[in-house]
């Protein structure tokens, strides 16, 4: 039951038939810490809604990555068909993004957030969002060799058809969200909007009581109450006028009307806290740094809990160990342009990335020339397996020992292999040209060490 109902129940008794009693109940016992608020009161609440939205938002744009380890370290997967159904087109009338957004927002919310891993074989061919509502756990008993089962409108699946997003999960399968673990503090809120609203519908009007030095007769009670009625409705500007001896005694605000607002923001900072975000994120008085916060303490927890869970289900048992999945979270910067390029700058400066890898992530068109990395003549190049270091600017190699000696072009600081050479000498430099000695006998100083004279 939404907040429109349950008010509509508050403000016309008469109308209780047509409500959906059962689910008031549940809100009354939530109130009362003895039940569960539904997920559409904790939406109607904005401090709740605007937090899940946020995370859920900032998350579903982020794509994931297939990496493979290789002997040159990892490599990303580009051609496998589980990229494009994680980060495009699901087969399923929802695309990745909706269908990335909806799990996050269940597992949020209620805990849990399930897909259906559909399989051709060893083949993923699809996958479709279920609703957790529909999801029934069947869970062992078992408190080491956790087992489990579900049921989808009876129809029985084994734990490794769905992909699995759990919240403080404790058997892998099933978790607890927002409703259950601040149902309390929601339901408090919900009360506070009825109450604001009630407030509202009054028009603003102090609430009072009449007294009069006489017994009216029902003919005035009828027009006093209709008067009133429009009075407080909040829909006409009517004015009441009382008969002599009626008088109107103004009733004080309650402490509650008078902290409604104060209690409105103590509940949104409560939820914030409990999902790890920063309440400025959300009510418009975010700076650069806290949105910064928000995401570190909010988003890439959430990002690294669904990496945990697509390397453990959409992996094949042979894969795992070699290949896994990735958050692409340089997507998250990509909102500021400023601090997205000045991470471009040092990684250039760095040396570690080439302009047309940059190009590539800008969705631009490579260019010739631009997949080199640059390197300062004032740079030392060190050789992590000899122990020597290069200084390029003086043709110098050094060695641990503080023995140096000036090389030709034909050295440099370890060979392809990284072996220095015997007796201890520099082998050629990776980039360095192998010519013959000039006796012509292929004695190159480089490639022997020194030796051969």
């Amino acid at each position: 039951m939404g907040l429109k109902a349950a008010i509509k129940a508050l403000r016309e008794p008469e109308n209780n038939d047509a409500v959906d009693n059962e689910a008031f109940a549940d809100f009354l016992a939530a109130l009362n810490g003895n039940g569960k608020v539904t997920r559409e009161i904790a939406r109607d609440v904005p401090g709740c809604s605007g937090a899940v939205e946020f995370i859920a938002a900032q998350a579903a744009g982020v794509p994931f990555r297939l990496y493979e380890m290789t002997e040159t370290g990892p490599r990303e997967v580009t051609d496998d068909v589980r990229n494009h159904i994680l980060n495009g087109d699901t087969n399923d009338l929802m695309d990745a993004t909706s269908m990335k957004e909806a799990m996050y927002m269940d597992y949020l919310y209620e805990g849990n957030g399930y897909a259906y891993i559909s399989r051709a074989g060893n083949r993923v061919d699809g996958l479709y969002y279920v609703d957790q509502r529909s999801v029934a756990v069947n869970k062992g008993t078992h408190p080491i060799y956790k087992q489990a089962r579900f049921l989808v409108q009876g129809q029985e699946y084994y734990e490794f058809d769905f992909l699995k997003l759990c919240r403080h999960t404790q058997d892998g399968v099933t978790g607890h969200g927002l409703l259950e673990e601040q149902g309390q503090i929601l339901a408090l809120a919900w009360a506070g909007m009825v109450l604001q609203t009630n407030l509202m519908k009054s028009g603003g009007n102090k609430r009072g009581f009449l007294s009069s030095e006489k017994r009216l007769s029902q003919q005035s009670l009828d027009a006093l109450k209709e008067s009133f009625e429009r009075m407080y409705s909040n829909t006409t500007s009517g004015a009441v006028v009382l008969n002599s001896g009626v008088s109107f005694k103004e009733a004080s605000n309650t402490s509650v009307e008078l902290q409604l607002n104060e209690t409105n923001q103590t509940v949104q900072n409560t939820i914030c806290t409990a999902i790890a975000l920063p309440p400025e994120a959300i009510n418009g008085k975010g700076t650069e740094e806290t949105l910064e916060i928000a995401v570190q303490q909010a988003v890439i927890p959430l990002l690294t809990k669904m990496e945990a869970a697509l390397n453990r289900d959409l992996l094949l048992e042979e894969e795992k160990g070699r290949k896994y999945w990735k958050a692409d979270t340089f997507e998250l910067l990509k909102g500021n342009m400023a601090k997205r390029y000045e991470a471009y700058k040092r990684a250039t400066e760095g040396g570690w990335i080439d302009k047309n890898e940059i190009r590539r992530r800008e969705q631009m068109e490579e260019k010739k020339g631009l997949d080199i990395v640059g390197l300062g003549l004032g740079e030392v190049l060190l050789n992590t397996k000899t122990g020597q270091y290069f200084t390029p600017n003086t043709k110098t190699v050094t060695d641990l020992n503080g023995t140096s000696r000036v090389v030709d072009g034909a050295e440099g600081v370890g060979g392809a292999n990284g072996d220095a050479g015997s007796e201890g000498k520099a082998a050629p430099h990776p980039s360095a040209a192998q010519t013959p000695s000039p006796e012509g006998e292929g004695k190159d100083e480089g490639l022997k060490g020194g030796e051969g004279e």
